[in-house]
């Protein structure tokens, strides 16, 4: 088990990002903790833990992205929890 520190930042960067992990925290962006449900943000945080055990995906393609463990534990919460609910994030949602 490892720690997990969670922070919000208010700007939404754009394109597809939620939040990023650096070492042990997550930076989560204020409008999609704000506009998105519990499963939505389950979905996210467990996908971040993933990062802070020591799991990445690949930057090549986004179909690889999608196999990598932090996607797909990601995906398994979303399916256990509530897998109807919509979770991306667009800009007109934010800013």
């Amino acid at each position: 088990m490892s720690d997990f520190y969670l922070s919000e930042y208010p700007k939404y960067a754009g394109g597809n990002e939620t939040g990023i992990t650096i070492g042990k925290i997550t930076n989560t962006h204020r409008c999609f903790i704000l506009k998105h449900s519990a499963v939505c943000l389950a979905r996210h945080l467990m996908h971040e833990y993933m990062h802070v055990m020591g799991f990445h995906h690949y930057y090549d393609s986004q179909a690889q992205k999608d196999k990598t463990v932090p996607y797909v534990i990601g995906n398994i919460i979303k399916s256990l929890l509530d897998n109807k609910q919509e979770c991306g994030c667009v800009k007109k949602d934010c800013y």
